[in-house]
């Protein structure tokens, strides 16, 4: 059994694995399936946002990278246009020094673009990797009309919502799909008109429930005629925010009579050591999965097939391996970060519409590639093999990029939220941190304690001032859009900064890891994400679809 280079962790390298390896021409890994998630999510900083200057028009831009990156960056607008040309970065390849060596120096030159901005989004410059139109603060998003989004499918005018597909005016919602005004809620499915719910699935108008199934005027629990429910609805008020505060902790008590399924996952077949997949096929050790098929540790990704090692990747792509981000038709790519509609591509890098490349960054609709050089394919081809063959026996290739080539500082990237280390542990890895200077004076500011309670009696004066968050002490705005959304619902300026308010969505999921519990019904041993000294009702499948069906 292998020993993991970076955590000194034995993992096993299973015979499914080293058949895929084998397929695709790699050595098998020296890193465990953790180590690599944690050193690909280095390269993604998924939701901070910096003022900079563009580095082609001194243009003030909104930016994932920070004004000190070591990165050069374009406004998307200029950096998708024809003003420059990225094949003017090319060099030779030098077979006197280290492979990764002479990536980093090309990618340190290559312009990026400020965000991950999807061509034919409007008005969505404080977003990154959305599609849609009038979005802010969104992120993986693709949808109109909406704030504060993440992971998100075809919705529209919704607000605080994480991964979520098909849904329309909800709020403060978590994984769910096709709900329509849906507030507070966990875990629904076509659902509509309703508030404070709990995997509960085909339900309308009603306020308070958990494992409810195909019904309708449920009042914490208790099943209403229509007229009753209406006359109770009556005396809810939750544009007051005291009393939203009363039910949200009502809620909160009210989930711990729920029944939890041992693990997540809908209409998927044959797939082990997984949670919240969806319509999935042959997978093993994944998270967050929606139409993948024959995969293997693989996070966040959806609609792709043969995927080992892989993560933010999908939209109608097939054979990856050690990639993050891109895909979108995307066929056979290795070692690659943010690669789209491309083929046959390895170590390259924000790249589009392009095929058989090694080592690029920044090419559009390119072929035969090699440090953005452009050669025959012949030469290509013969040249490409020389240089793995070498990297290989060097010891490079088959590893991801190092994490001192990461494109943001380990602590404003995504692994600093599922796998958070110090300082010093960053940089005996190889990785690089920097510390930020959140600032603590706003002009005009007022405290949560000070915010009007209920919303009729906001003006649009608040959008002038800096809200405190209660939690954070960070300081935060509203913006026109929110406030309309607000006052038309009925619904209490938040008290939370956004990233706290992203965080307490992301609390209501379960963990990355697995153990060996007790279903609460049966007895039956079974694999779990929820802890074993959690006193939360966990069944097994078989008991979970006898009580709750």
């Amino acid at each position: 059994m292998p020993q993991c280079q970076n955590c000194q962790k034995e993992f096993t390298i299973y015979p499914e694995d080293r058949e895929f390896y084998q397929k695709i021409e790699v050595p098998e890994p020296t890193w465990c399936p953790d180590c690599c998630l944690m050193r690909r999510l280095a390269f993604r900083n998924e939701r901070n946002l910096y003022q900079r200057k563009c580095d082609a028009t001194g243009k003030t831009i909104i930016s994932l990278f920070q004004v000190d990156s070591p990165y050069k960056v374009y406004e998307p607008d200029y950096w998708w246009s024809d003003k420059w040309e990225p094949l003017e970065y090319g060099r030779d390849y030098d077979f006197s020094r280290g492979f990764f060596e002479q990536i980093e120096e090309l990618f340190r030159q290559v312009p990026r673009a400020g965000v991950l901005s999807m061509r034919g989004a409007v008005n969505c410059d404080y977003c990154s990797s959305t599609l849609g139109k009038n979005c802010y603060l969104c992120f993986l998003w693709y949808g109109n009309d909406c704030l504060y989004c993440t992971w998100g499918l075809n919705v529209n005018d919704s607000v605080d919502l994480l991964h979520t597909e098909m849904c329309e005016i909800c709020y403060q919602l978590t994984d769910a799909r096709r709900c329509y005004n849906v507030k507070f809620s966990h875990q629904c499915y076509d659902c509509w008109d309703s508030a404070f719910l709990f995997d509960c699935r085909n339900c309308h108008d009603c306020f308070g429930g958990v494992n409810l199934r195909n019904t309708s005027y449920v009042f914490w629990g208790e099943k209403l005629s229509k007229e009753e429910y209406e006359q109770r609805l009556k005396t809810i008020d939750l544009g007051d925010y005291e009393q939203l505060e009363k039910y949200n902790q009502k809620y909160q008590e009210f989930k711990k009579q729920a029944i939890y399924r041992n693990l997540e996952y809908l209409k998927s077949i044959n797939c082990h050591h997984c949670e919240y997949v969806d319509g999935c096929k042959n997978c093993y050790e994944c998270f967050d999965l929606w139409r993948v098929e024959d995969s293997r540790y693989v996070y966040n990704s959806g609609e792709c097939r043969e995927a080992v090692n892989s993560s933010y990747f999908g939209m109608n792509s097939e054979l990856a391996y050690e990639c993050i981000g891109g895909g979108t038709g995307a066929y056979n790519l290795k070692f690659c970060e943010t690669v789209r509609g491309s083929a046959n591509m390895e170590y390259c890098a924000f790249c589009h519409n392009c095929h058989d490349c090694l080592a690029c960054s920044g090419l559009q609709n390119k072929k035969y590639c090699l440090l953005n050089k452009q050669y025959g394919k012949k030469e290509y081809k013969e040249l490409a093999e020389k240089i793995k063959k070498q990297a290989r026996e060097q010891g490079e290739y088959g590893q991801f990029f190092p994490l001192r080539m990461a494109l943001y500082p380990y602590n404003d990237s995504y692994a600093h939220v599922l796998f958070p280390k110090t300082q010093e542990e960053v940089v005996t890895m190889g990785g690089w941190w920097q510390d930020f200077q959140e600032k603590k004076e706003y002009s005009n500011q007022i405290l949560t304690q000070d915010l009007p309670n209920h919303i009729r009696e906001v003006s649009d004066d608040i959008l002038d001032r800096t809200i405190i968050c209660a939690e954070s002490g960070r300081g935060f705005k509203i913006i026109k859009q929110e406030l309309d959304f607000y006052q038309k619902h009925n619904l209490p300026l938040p008290r939370f900064h956004p990233e706290v308010r992203h965080q307490h969505r992301l609390n209501q999921r379960r963990a990355r890891q697995f153990f060996k519990r007790k279903c609460s019904r049966c007895g039956k041993i079974v694999e779990s994400t929820i802890a074993v000294a959690d006193p939360r009702r966990v069944y097994c499948e078989d008991c979970y679809q006898k009580e709750i069906y």
